[in-house]
């Protein structure tokens, strides 16, 4: 537990001084874009108009903000910023795209405000014994303040299958600062908790660093808390997490550590990933395979790739060794993927 502890606050501190300097002009349009997809709208608007001030003949930034704008629901405002773009640059194909994009949306009244995403999950265990099969169907509201969705899933293994409805909510608190809320509850309680709530509270600090804290409650044959903090950074296209999940239930407190990077393409939507985690939990909690653990290292990889204006393709894989409290070590493969559809 002790050298766990000081490998987390090692990484955290690791990114904490990777650059000490003042945001600079490269990292502010991934920032702007990670806040924009996140529905922190407001947030991007007050980071974009600021950098515009000090440069304003960054014109890839005046699209973003007027893009930004037209997500916002704010048309007239998109117009004119990006309507100012083409007078300072005839004929330049980005603003053109999206003051198209702003006027189809100002027809449609609500641009992109819903998402349906189906997905499905694979897990395959090297001991041969039956794989986890998870199947979700997942609706999200875009909403002045703040994203809503609900979710659906079905589970299966070991011959049984289980069900559970969640609802998440991210609100905007003020300036730099949202939080997240979820609920989750399964009639059966075979595969899935009977219950799981959590909370976390996310604050932006300068220099693009963001950090939380977190809670989950999870309702098992043994009820089960954990405490998440964890410290996140932006820097030009990319976002580094460290996060630490902390159960004191039980004889002793255990810890894990997850650790991972996003690399954002040019879209703003689309981006690589790789994570690695190590400890008491492979990842976070959600099924009965996940709590019987008592140590687990895994190393994993996305992809979200934009393929239209409404449609998003999500691919995923995992591996993980995990020592389980039965006292066997167990090889674990992940495979997920999903469709993510707005409209």
């Amino acid at each position: 537990m002790g050298k766990l502890c000081r490998w987390a606050a090692l990484c955290a501190l690791s990114i904490l001084i990777l650059d000490s300097a003042t945001l600079r002009a490269q990292e502010v349009l991934p920032v702007a874009r990670a806040h924009a997809e996140a529905g922190r709208h407001e947030e991007a608007i007050a980071l974009l108009t600021a950098h515009l001030q000090r440069n304003p003949e960054d014109f890839d930034a005046q699209v973003l903000l007027g893009n930004v704008y037209g997500w916002a629901g704010r048309y007239e405002e998109a117009r004119r910023t990006l309507q100012a773009v083409l007078e300072a640059r005839p004929g330049y194909q980005d603003a053109v795209s999206a003051l198209a994009n702003v006027e189809r949306w100002a027809r449609a009244a609500t641009p992109f405000a819903w998402t349906v995403q189906p997905s499905y999950t694979y897990d395959r265990f090297g001991d041969g014994l039956g794989s986890w099969h998870e199947g979700s169907l997942t609706l999200r509201r875009e909403t002045p303040v703040g994203a809503a969705l609900v979710r659906a899933a079905r589970a299966e293994r070991f011959g049984l299958s289980d069900d559970q409805l969640e609802a998440e909510f991210y609100p905007t608190l003020g300036r730099g600062r949202y939080g997240s809320l979820s609920a989750a509850f399964s009639p059966n309680g075979r595969l899935f908790p009977d219950y799981r709530v959590g909370l976390d509270l996310h604050q932006s600090l300068p220099h693009g660093f963001e950090i939380s804290m977190g809670f989950r409650r999870l309702a098992f044959s043994e009820p089960v808390t954990i405490y998440v903090p964890a410290v996140s950074r932006y820097t030009g296209d990319y976002f580094f997490t460290a996060r630490v999940f902390v159960t004191p239930d039980g004889p002793g407190t255990a810890a894990s550590v997850h650790l991972s990077a996003r690399r954002y393409l040019a879209d703003g939507r689309s981006y690589l990933g790789v994570r690695y985690g190590q400890g008491s939990t492979r990842e976070e909690i959600r099924g009965i395979d996940d709590v019987a653990l008592l140590d687990a290292r895994t190393i994993g990889a996305d992809v979200v790739r934009r393929l239209t204006d409404r449609l998003d393709l999500t691919l995923g894989t995992a591996y993980a060794r995990e020592e389980r409290v039965a006292g066997n070590t167990v090889g674990r493969m992940t495979l997920a993927t999903g469709m993510a559809i707005r409209f």
